[in-house]
C-alpha cells in the first residue's frame, strides 16, 4: 500500500479504478515508491475505513472520503513539538470548496462541531439505546452546501482533544495564531497540496471569534496581491454567537459589568426579570453606559453596580454564573434533564451490557440493527427539535479504542470534547482590527441565535454597530426554504459584512436550528443574499 496521502488517492496502485498498460511500468515504480519512503519524512496516509467504522459500517455518503491523523509542526520559536489532530471530509469533486471549522473555548474540540452540529455524522442518545450502536447521517452537514464542499475540522490549540504537544505547549491569543498558520501551511503545502487552488474559507463559534481572525491577520499581513494558493487565499470568515475579544461587551464571562449589564438586558428581553428592576438599572447605569466604549470597561458607579448586582444575584445563586443563567448556552433547552443524562461512561456501560443480553438472547446471532423508521424517528432534525445528548454520546463513542483506531489517532481513555489550557487572554478586543483590515479584506458572515444566554445577540450586536460600517441593506426577516416562520433578522454593511440572527437557536446554533444554518452557511456561501 502506498503510504503518502497524494499517491494513496491518486495512484491508487492496488485500487481498481487505477488502470497499468504495462507491467513494466509496475515494476519501475515500486522501486521508486519503496525509496521515496525511506528518504520522506512525509505524514502516512490517514484514510479512514467507512466500513471498519464502529457504528457506521457503510460507505460515507455521496461518494466522500474521510481523513483523520495529525498535523506534524514545531511551535513557531519555540522548541516544542505540536501533534494537532484533523478530521477531513473530502468531497468527491477534487474542485469543491474548502471550509474549515474551528471550536471556540479555548480548548473546546472541533469535533463538537464534526459529531453534533454540522458534520456528515452524529450521533445521540439514540445511538446508545440499542443493541447496535448507531452512528447517524447528518442530512444538514455543511458539506452538501453550496453543490458540495470539503469540510476540516482541526482541533486547535493543542491539547484540546486528540492533539497534544511535546513538551507541553502554552499558548495566548497572539502565540496560537503564529502555530495555526504554521498547522495550514503545513496541511496544504505538504499533506494535500492539491486542495491548495481550492477556495478556501473558515467557520467558526464562540471563542473562535478570537481564533480566526486574528489568524486571518496573520494571512493578511503576509500574502501578496492576487494570493490564490490556501491558506493565504483566505475568502471569507463565518462565526456565530462568537466573542470578538475577551473584553467585549458580549463575551460574559470576560466582560465583566459590561458583560453583566448586556445579560441583564437579554434576560430582561426574554421575561426572566420585572420591569422595575430594569427601568432603575436604566436610570442609575445611562451615563456610564452610553459613555463606555466596547473594549476595556472602567467600573460602573457604586449605585449602578448595586444595582446590576441585584438582579442578577438570585439567579447566579441558582444556576451558578452567567454561563448558566435561564439556561447554559440555550435559553428553550427542549431537552431538558435528558440533554447530557447519558454520561459517557454511563453509555459505554449500556453499550457493554446491552451486547451482551443481545448474545445471550440471539444465541450467538448478530444483534438487530434498528430499522430506518426507528432511525428517523429517533434522529428527528426535520421536526424542528435538536437530537438530545449528542456531546455525551460523541465522547462515549470518542473514547473507544476501536473508535481511536479507526480515527488514526494516540490512545485517549480519557478523551474530553472540552479541555483545560495553559493559555493567556491578550486580545482584549479585535474591533480597531475589524475596522482597518478585516472587513475591508474579507467577507464575513457574523451569527447569532437569540436564545444564548452566554454570548448575548444584543451585545454582539452593539459593537457590530460600534465599527461605523455603511449599511447596505437594512435590518430585515429572512426564512429558510421548507419553514413556516421567520427565521431570523439579518442586516448588510458594506464592503461585505452580514450580521444575521436565528430565531430560538442557542450558542451551538447549527446544533439546535440545523436545517435553518444550513440554508445560511448556503447562501453565503453562493454569494446570495438571506
Amino acid at each position: 500500500m502506498c503510504l503518502f496521502k497524494t499517491c494513496d488517492r491518486k495512484l491508487e496502485l492496488y485500487g481498481s479504478t487505477y488502470r497499468v498498460q504495462s507491467m513494466m511500468v509496475l515494476q519501475l515504480l515500486l522501486p521508486l515508491l519503496a525509496l521515496l519512503h525511506t528518504a520522506s519524512a512525509a505524514v502516512p496516509a490517514d484514510e479512514i475505513d467507512a466500513l471498519s467504522l464502529p457504528g457506521y459500517k457503510r460507505a460515507f455518503p455521496h461518494g466522500s472520503r474521510h481523513y483523520s491523523g495529525y498535523i506534524r509542526t514545531y511551535y513557531p520559536g519555540r522548541n516544542v513539538k505540536v501533534y494537532t489532530h484533523y478530521h477531513l471530509a473530502l468531497h468527491e469533486d477534487p474542485t469543491a470548496p474548502v471550509l474549515q471549522w474551528q471550536q471556540g473555548g479555548p480548548g473546546g474540540s472541533s469535533l463538537l462541531g464534526l459529531f453534533t452540529e454540522n458534520g456528515p455524522l452524529t450521533l445521540n442518545d439514540a445511538s446508545w439505546k440499542d443493541d447496535a450502536l448507531e452512528v447517524f447521517d447528518n442530512p444538514h452537514t455543511w458539506a452538501n452546501a453550496a453543490g458540495g464542499v470539503s469540510l476540516l475540522y482541526i482541533e486547535h490549540p493543542a491539547p484540546t482533544g486528540f492533539s497534544y504537544c511535546e513538551p507541553a505547549c502554552k499558548h495566548d491569543d497572539e502565540s496560537q495564531a503564529d502555530l495555526h498558520l504554521a498547522i495550514l501551511d503545513e496541511f496544504f503545502g505538504n499533506m494535500y497540496p492539491e486542495l491548495r487552488t481550492n477556495r478556501y474559507v473558515i467557520s467558526g463559534e464562540s471563542y473562535a471569534g478570537v481564533l480566526v481572525p486574528t489568524l486571518a491577520e496573520r494571512i493578511l499581513k503576509r500574502r501578496s496581491p492576487g494570493a490564490n494558493v490556501a491558506p493565504d487565499s483566505l475568502e471569507g470568515f463565518a462565526l456565530g454567537n462568537d466573542c470578538p475579544g475577551n473584553k467585549v461587551y458580549t463575551c460574559t464571562p470576560y466582560s465583566g459589568w459590561a458583560g453583566t449589564k448586556i445579560s441583564l438586558d437579554f434576560l430582561y428581553g426574554h421575561g426572566m426579570i420585572p420591569d422595575i428592576i430594569k427601568e432603575r438599572v436604566d436610570e442609575v447605569c445611562a451615563d456610564w453606559y452610553v459613555s463606555e466604549p466596547p473594549g476595556p470597561q472602567t467600573p460602573p458607579p457604586t449605585q449602578c453596580a448595586d444595582a446590576l448586582e441585584d438582579p442578577i444575584r438570585p439567579l447566579k445563586s441558582t444556576a451558578g454564573d452567567t454561563y448558566d443563567m435561564g439556561g447554559g448556552y440555550f435559553l428553550y433547552d427542549t431537552c431538558g434533564a435528558d440533554l447530557l443524562a447519558l454520561s459517557a461512561d454511563g453509555a459505554a456501560r449500556h453499550l457493554q451490557t446491552t451486547q451482551r443480553r443481545s448474545r445471550a438472547s440471539t444465541q450467538g446471532r448478530a444483534p438487530t440493527r434498528p430499522t430506518n423508521e426507528r432511525i428517523a424517528n429517533a434522529y428527528a432534525l426535520d421536526s424542528g427539535e435538536y437530537a438530545c445528548g449528542q456531546e455525551n454520546a460523541a465522547t462515549a463513542w470518542l473514547r473507544r479504542s476501536d473508535v481511536q483506531t479507526a480515527l488514526h489517532v494516540r490512545s485517549t481513555p480519557d478523551f474530553s470534547l472540552s479541555t483545560n489550557l495553559e493559555y493567556n487572554f491578550t486580545a482584549a478586543s479585535l474591533l480597531e482590527a475589524y475596522k482597518e483590515r478585516l472587513a475591508p479584506n474579507f467577507r464575513i458572515l457574523q451569527y447569532s441565535g437569540d436564545a444564548d444566554p452566554c454570548v448575548p445577540m444584543p451585545g454582539t450586536q452593539k459593537w457590530i454597530r460600534s465599527l461605523d460600517l455603511p449599511e447596505t441593506t437594512p435590518w430585515h426577516p429572512w426564512t429558510a426554504p421548507g419553514t413556516a416562520a421567520i427565521t431570523g433578522y439579518a442586516t448588510v454593511y458594506a464592503p461585505d459584512f452580514t450580521f444575521a440572527s436565528i430565531r430560538d437557536a442557542g450558542h451551538m446554533s447549527p446544533r439546535y436550528k440545523p436545517r435553518e444554518l444550513f440554508y445560511m452557511i448556503d447562501a453565503w456561501l453562493r454569494k446570495e443574499p438571506l
